[in-house]
């Protein structure tokens, strides 16, 4: 009789074991399915996810020591920038061209595309020409956008980089 109790217990042990392997099988399936077929997390920009105040950093870049063809000379810059949301900044700047320190209100416009990258644009006091960058909006894990943005110079003739944080 003991030996009938233990096999009805074994059987009762396999069918739940088997049981239970197949649930988690199957709740493993249902979350692969829902994250195959749920689209993922899409995130547009316009101008108005920038509108703000920005501090901005470059510690090292490259730009024309003067008129072509002067070399390269090393460039680095610290600033607030304020974006109206609209297009349309002011940038508050301290550069350090070759060592030679300038302090200006640069005046500009910005466009950003709903693939959150876009273009931006200054006019420095000292140079006869617009400085165009092109941009990059940083997107959050948690879906914040805006809060932070990257920079490269498009104008030709110098190496600039900067970064740029929310800090209103």
């Amino acid at each position: 009789m003991n030996s009938q109790i233990l096999s009805k217990k074994r059987t009762a042990l396999v069918v739940l074991t088997a049981s239970l392997l197949a649930a988690v099988n199957s709740v493993a399936a249902e979350q692969r399915t829902a994250g195959e077929s749920s689209p993922a997390r899409h995130f547009s920009c316009t101008n108005a996810t920038l509108a703000g105040r920005f501090a901005v950093i470059n510690t090292l870049g490259f730009v024309p020591g003067g008129p072509p063809p002067a070399p390269l000379v090393p460039n680095a810059l610290v600033g607030l920038m304020t974006l109206d949301g609209l297009g349309h900044l002011s940038f508050e700047v301290t550069i350090s061209v070759n060592g030679q320190i300038s302090r200006q209100v640069q005046l500009g416009t910005y466009t950003v595309k709903a693939d959150c990258t876009g273009q931006l644009t200054t006019q420095p006091t000292d140079l006869p020409f617009p400085i165009s960058n092109d941009l990059v909006v940083t997107t959050f894990g948690d879906g914040a956008q805006g809060k932070e943005f990257y920079a490269i110079g498009a104008t030709p003739g110098g190496v600039l980089t900067f970064t740029a944080k929310r800090i209103q």
